[in-house]
């Protein structure tokens, strides 16, 4: 066994709790955050079709890989036509869940590693954070489930003129996709 796997199997029972802790958090805060950004990009999806024939087939929340390095644990969500990736006219824009505070988590996992282990390499820190930012994804699925179908109720999304069956995605950016919803 490795170092860094030992210190996985050591951190594991930590990030569950913490990844425990998020779910309540989650669970108690509005989603008003991430559906004011879907309604911004449906709104400016609405101001394009009064004068294109331009008509989106899917609504996809794509996690960046790349915002780990850059610390800005962003993510993208985009309105597009069957084309996904390759639509030109695709509509997108960025999102931040303020429920991702891996800055703090970094500390928090250097704290406890200290109890078992007597020096951490920064390497080893950003190794498991990225343990860490793929549980906060599983949870952010769970999430945008239930925020896919209250937007599809409720907002201006039903004005939106869209195909039929319009797909919710989710997943990695240029990367594997899950299908959240699919909407008649």
């Amino acid at each position: 066994m490795t170092r860094l796997e030992s210190m996985g199997r050591y951190i594991q029972p930590y990030l569950t709790s913490c990844t425990a802790k998020q779910i309540r958090i989650i669970k108690n805060m509005e989603d008003n955050q991430v559906i004011e950004k879907i309604e911004q990009l449906v709104n400016e999806a609405l101001k394009r079709q009064e004068s294109d024939s331009w008509v989106p087939s899917y609504l996809s929340i794509f996690y960046l890989d790349s915002s780990l390095l850059t610390q800005t644990y962003q993510y993208q969500i985009c309105l597009s036509d069957d084309q996904l990736y390759f639509d030109d006219k695709k509509i997108e824009i960025y999102w931040t869940p303020s429920y991702i505070n891996l800055d703090k988590k970094s500390e928090e996992i250097r704290r406890e590693l200290a109890k078992k282990f007597v020096r951490i390499k920064e390497y080893e820190v950003e190794y498991l954070l990225r343990l860490c930012a793929k549980q906060y994804r599983q949870i952010t699925e769970v999430h945008l489930k239930q925020v896919y179908e209250k937007t599809f109720k409720e907002s201006v999304f039903p004005k939106l003129h869209k195909t039929t069956p319009f797909v919710f995605l989710y997943g990695s950016y240029m990367g594997e996709l899950k299908h959240i919803l699919t909407v008649n």
